[in-house]
């Protein structure tokens, strides 16, 4: 019964996540493009450190409770395993794309 419990809270913070990416593509994106080069860098470099504070822990989070959920599926033999295995790799995935590509961009 813990895999199920692991399994709701690894939804719950892979949606939020999810969530946060939406709104910065839908309202920060769209706000930079429109901006002049320097003050684009000027408002990155007062407010990266705030998205940042907010997306890492839900990163990190997710990451975290999506192995553990996977674990204790495999450990329990829960059919729900194989779903549980692709949810912490595709979080994985997402986690390592942003730590290589994203943080690096925005250095």
């Amino acid at each position: 019964m813990l895999s199920r419990a692991l399994a709701v809270v690894t939804a719950v913070l892979a949606g939020l996540l999810a969530g946060g990416m939406a709104l910065i593509e839908v309202v920060l994106v769209p706000f930079w493009r429109g901006a002049p080069p320097a003050e684009f860098r000027d408002w990155f470099a007062a407010h990266s450190g705030r998205i940042r504070a907010v997306m890492v822990p839900l990163g990190a989070g997710a990451g975290v409770a999506a192995t553990a959920s996977a674990l204790a599926h495999v450990a329990e033999g829960s059919k729900g395993a194989p779903a549980s295995v692709a949810a912490a790799g595709a979080t994985a995935g997402v986690v390592g794309i942003t730590a290589a590509v994203n943080e690096r961009a925005n250095r």
